[in-house]
């Protein structure tokens, strides 16, 4: 079987994607990828069962720019793609994400090809919740235009894959038939994982020092300034302990500030972004894990991978009560939920998780659930199998 794989985006790097290309050339199978370009990237990589090709990047920096944006009328993803596809004689095609999903849509019917949609998030609610001024004026308040161009785009769809339950009634509501939606989570790789932890000296973390991790992007909609604002609670009892946020975004300059105008500024630490190699070590040598997200139609639909990374070296985590966090940390027993945008109220669940007698056995909870359910070959055998499947 020959893949195309259209994405808006650069390549490398991405954890799903690479989850994803990973699972079909390993079953033996031949990834065509057609993704942005940048100054540096070669336009066409051939590395073995995967090729890439690079739309934009190139020449001068006004003309790689208008190339390579990424939008469902540009006439050079459409050429670039066509031609990369056609050449290749694919006989399935995933869109990644709602931005090139009406393309995908073109190309399927231009090639007689079936189409999958990769939809790993609620896109037009993420364009809401980050409320960028490029694109706000687009989105009329509520998402309305995204909203428009998606169920227009599904509607070509062979099938589409989700990474929550709670995005598939989403979907079901808007008028998509269930029978063409498959979940495939964000789930980890625990070879991987387990093995990173190992190498990278992931031992827990000094006992007389508590350490509270959050990974990942650091944006208002993620709630991460309420950790922030409940650390001077946690520091009257815990004095050494330590907030760390790896990871980068609008917000991380706020946060700093207000870390230093609460007086916890010792107790912060916002290194930056990581290697993800190392991510792994770093929850391991952490206490307590935290997604502290605030409750929008974004998160409510949304499972963010890093739930089930912190699960699999055992962390016990602390999540707020938007729908699929919240019925993931219930079901499985591995952690505490919060009310949403409640700082005292997630300050007192950081003060009695860190006290808890059960702490490490919710831990060891977590950890069970991703060995037996929550883990990426299981998800990759659900998507391999309903893409050998086809249409329908």
């Amino acid at each position: 079987m020959k893949v195309g794989i259209l994405w808006q985006v650069v390549y490398p790097w991405d954890v799903r994607m690479e989850k994803i290309i990973k699972v079909l050339t390993d079953d033996g199978h031949e990834v065509h990828l057609v993704c942005r370009g940048k100054p540096g990237l070669a336009p066409d990589e051939d590395l073995g069962r995967l090729k890439i090709h690079r739309v934009g990047g190139t020449g001068s920096r006004l003309l790689g720019r208008i190339a390579g944006a990424p939008l469902p009328v540009n006439p050079f993803w459409y050429s670039s793609a066509l031609r990369a596809f056609r050449d290749a004689a694919i006989d399935r095609l995933v869109v990644r994400d709602l931005p090139m999903a009406l393309l995908a849509a073109v190309l399927g019917k231009r090639l007689d090809v079936p189409v999958f949609f990769d939809m790993a998030e609620n896109y037009p609610a993420a364009l809401v919740a980050y409320n960028k001024s490029l694109y706000k004026p687009l989105l009329f308040g509520n998402g309305w235009l995204p909203k428009q161009y998606e169920r227009l785009s599904l509607h070509y769809m062979a099938h589409v894959f989700v990474v929550a339950d709670e995005q598939i009634e989403r979907l079901a509501g808007a008028g998509f038939d269930r029978g063409k939606i498959s979940v495939v989570m964000n789930t980890p790789d625990l070879d991987f994982y387990l093995d990173r932890a190992r190498q990278k000296n992931g031992t827990p973390s000094d006992p007389s020092r508590p350490t509270l991790l959050y990974v990942g992007k650091i944006d208002a909609h993620r709630g991460i300034e309420l950790i922030v604002r409940a650390m001077p609670r946690v520091a009257v009892r815990y004095p050494q302990a330590r907030l760390l946020i790896v990871g980068d975004g609008s917000e991380r300059r706020n946060l700093v500030e207000l870390a230093s105008a609460l007086g916890v500024a010792h107790n912060v630490e916002l290194p930056g972004w990581l290697a993800f190699e190392h991510v792994p070590a770093l929850i391991a040598q952490s206490t307590v894990c935290l997604i502290p997200h605030l409750k929008s139609e974004h998160t409510e639909t949304t499972v963010p991978n890093k739930i089930f990374d912190y699960m699999a070296l055992g962390k016990p985590v602390i999540v707020s009560d938007c729908a699929p966090l919240a019925r993931i940390v219930r079901e499985a027993d591995c952690g505490r939920v919060f009310r949403s945008g409640d700082v005292r109220d997630l300050g007192d669940q950081v003060l009695e998780l860190l006290g808890d007698s059960r702490r490490d056995l919710l831990g060891a909870n977590g950890k069970r659930e991703v060995a037996e359910r929550y883990h990426w070959s299981r998800d990759a055998e659900r998507f391999l199998a309903r893409m050998k499947q086809g249409a329908g």
